[in-house]
């Protein structure tokens, strides 16, 4: 047998001479040597999930990042066309002469103060 030993109440109720002669076991049991490779791999296992994990978090942020400015630049674009629209038709009215007082004198004119 080789490696680690399994922590089960079977494997701890043994003595060491049952297992002697099996020169490739370790483990936490009297007479055996520790096993080195159980605690590195945990701990390559716990870095394993924290690449993983800040990887994540990392490309979320990104992708918010990246939809945030989409979105402004939609609002600003949006805004600017808008802008333009009510200046167009400001400009429209000044070009064929209408002016404020102009129009409502005509108008109360036609309608003979009604």
């Amino acid at each position: 047998m080789m490696g680690p030993l399994p922590n089960c109440k079977a494997f701890q109720k043994t003595s060491f001479n049952e297992y002697r002669n099996n020169s490739g076991l370790c483990g936490e049991m009297s007479g055996l040597r520790p096993c080195y490779t159980t605690k590195s791999s945990k701990l390559m296992a716990q870095k394993t999930k924290m690449v993983i994990a800040i990887t994540v978090i990392g490309c979320l942020l990104l992708l918010f990042s990246i939809q945030g400015c989409a979105f402004l630049t939609y609002v600003r674009g949006r805004r600017k066309q808008q802008q333009a629209v009510a200046a167009e038709h400001i400009d429209l009215l000044t070009l064929l002469g209408h002016d404020g007082k102009l129009l409502y004198e005509n108008i109360m004119e036609v309608t003979e103060g009604f």
